[in-house]
Formats: C-alpha cells, structure tokens, sequence
C-alpha cells in the first residue's frame, strides 16, 4: 500500500506556479499603465477592452491570495482539508477562462481584419473559441459539485472536460498564430522598412503562441499523469495571465515600432472607414512614390496609413 502523499507534495509546486502568477500580474498592471499613459487616443471600446482585462486580472489575483491563505494558513498542516476544492478555485477558473476568450475574441477580430473579412474563417475559429468556453463551464460546475480534488481527478466527467478544453486552448493557439503569420507573409509590401515591422510582429505572434502553447500542454500532462499534485491547478492559473500580457504586449509593440523605424503617430481621425490606428495589424493599400515619380499601390498588412517614397530606401510609415 502505497504511503499518502504530503501537503508539500500535493500543494508545493502548485503554490510556486501560483506565486509566478502573482508577478505576472504585476507586469500585467505595468503593461496597463504603460497602454493607458501612451494610447490616450484610442477608441473607447479598445481602451475598456483594456480596462476591462486589468479588473477581471486584478480579481483573479485576490482569489489567488485567498486560495495560498486557506491552503497555507486555514488548512495549514491538515491533508484531508487541503483535498476538498476552495469556492475560490472554481470561481478563478471561470475568471480565467473569460480573460482567455477575451484575448483570444481580440485575435480573431485582428485575423477578421487581416483576411479581407473572411466569414468562413471567423466562424471556424469562433466555433472552437465556444467550444472550448463550454468546456471550461462544464469543468466549473464539476469542480463545485464534486467539492473535492480526489473525486474530481478519478471521475472521466472532469478528465474530459479538462484535457479536451485545453487541448482545444492550445489548438486555438496554434490556428490564431498560423494564420495571422500567414496574412503577414502574405501581404508583404516588399519594402524594407514596412517588411521589417512584418517581421517583428510574426516573432511576436511565434513567440507568445508558443508560450501558452507549452503551458497549455503542461497542463494538460500535469493533469492526467501527476495525480497526486495540483501543480495543474497552478499552472491554470498563471495561464490566464500570460494571455493577459499577450494582449497588452501586443497593443504597446506600437510604441517599440514607432521608436525603431522612426515612425510618427497619427490620430484616430485619420481613417475614415471606421476603423482606428489602434488596431496596428491591418490591410490596407499604401501610396508609394517611385523614382519615376508615378505612384503605384502596395498592399501592407501592417497598418492603415499612407507611406511617401521619395527614393529606393525613404519612406515614412504611419503606424498608430
């Protein structure tokens, strides 16, 4: 008969993930204060997307100190306490899970864009989004019901609901990064300045696709063959937050590309199709002026503007 496991090994690596996620809030608040002081001119609708993100982050990290005290403090010591599910972790998870489709709703608006407004596209990535929120419900009301992490890592109704969900998370992950790569590469102006800021954004897009990509299958591992510790529990929890700041990165990069290619800002007033500089990945036609002096038009999926060539090398990009 094999001995029970300890409170460390059960509760260890699941309150380090959870400290990691504490700090990535922080950053989290940076990257809010930064967007906010640097992007007054955005649309309402962006800036309260935003807003809205940092308080739903905010929460979620106070239900995260209530978990690390009734798990360290109240139960401190006492393994048949620390086994039953905290109100707070169901309720984390469901925070989390509206932070995830939030991030991932904004992606599929930027792919909406990119693709020339491709229905058939949004409606099969919009289809694996409620899927995979159905999921996450499904698993929220099994972890109230269960009422304890025993039952609910032996039961197959938790099994299936926890493995699909975030196996359709990381497949989610991997489409929005294929694609937007795709439209990128696709749309490439052919000039240099403009097919470095393309570059840029498809390292961004690789990079922070990859990192949830790993935590999502982390879990996902931890969950199935780690039975006896939460550690999926607190990788969950920082997972939502790497999203968060995938979404903040994104919308402050302007300011990075502005700074190294040298690129002015523009007003919102600027566009009059009704979309907004904000929104930094967009196709749209760009003027260019050649050495013959003829203007031709170049299509660049980085930004709604107009870009004046004077020479082979010169140009100015408008980049909000």
């Amino acid at each position: 008969m094999s001995a029970l496991p300890t409170p460390g090994e059960v509760l260890g690596s699941s309150e380090i993930a959870s400290c990691v996620a504490i700090v990535l809030y922080g950053i989290v608040v940076v990257q809010a204060y930064v967007y906010f002081l640097h992007y007054k001119e955005d649309p309402r609708w962006l800036k309260g997307l935003v807003g809205a993100v940092t308080f739903l982050e905010t929460l979620h990290s106070v239900l995260i100190i209530h978990i690390l005290y009734t798990f360290g403090v109240t139960d401190f010591g006492h393994l048949e306490f620390v086994q039953s599910i905290t109100w707070s972790v169901a309720v984390s998870l469901l925070i989390d899970l509206c932070i995830i489709a939030t991030v991932q709703g904004f992606y599929i608006r930027r792919i909406w864009i990119l693709s020339n407004r491709s229905i058939w596209l949004v409606v099969i990535l919009s289809t694996i989004l409620f899927t995979r929120i159905s999921f996450g419900i499904a698993t929220f009301t099994l972890m109230l019901t269960l009422d304890n992490w025993l039952s609910f890592r032996q039961e197959i109704g938790p099994l299936f609901t926890v493995a699909f969900g975030i196996a359709l998370a990381l497949f989610m992950d991997f489409l929005i990064a294929s694609v937007l790569i795709f439209y990128l590469l696709r749309n490439r102006s052919g000039l240099r300045r403009t097919d470095h800021i393309v570059t840029f954004l498809i390292a961004y897009a690789v990079n922070t696709g990859a990192i949830t990509m790993v935590v999502s299958a982390a879990i996902v591992f931890t969950f199935v063959f780690l039975k006896s510790s939460l550690l999926f529990a607190g990788l969950n929890i920082a997972s939502g937050k790497l999203y968060a700041n995938s979404l903040l990165g994104t919308l402050n990069a302007r300011q990075i590309l502005r700074e190294r290619h040298d690129i002015p800002s523009v007003t919102t007033n600027y566009f009059s199709n009704g979309s907004r500089a904000s929104d930094m990945v967009f196709k749209q036609p760009i003027r260019v002026q050649n050495k013959s002096g003829s203007r031709t038009m170049v299509e660049s999926a980085t930004q709604h503007s107009d870009i004046e060539e004077s020479g082979p090398t010169k140009h100015d990009v408008y980049v909000a």
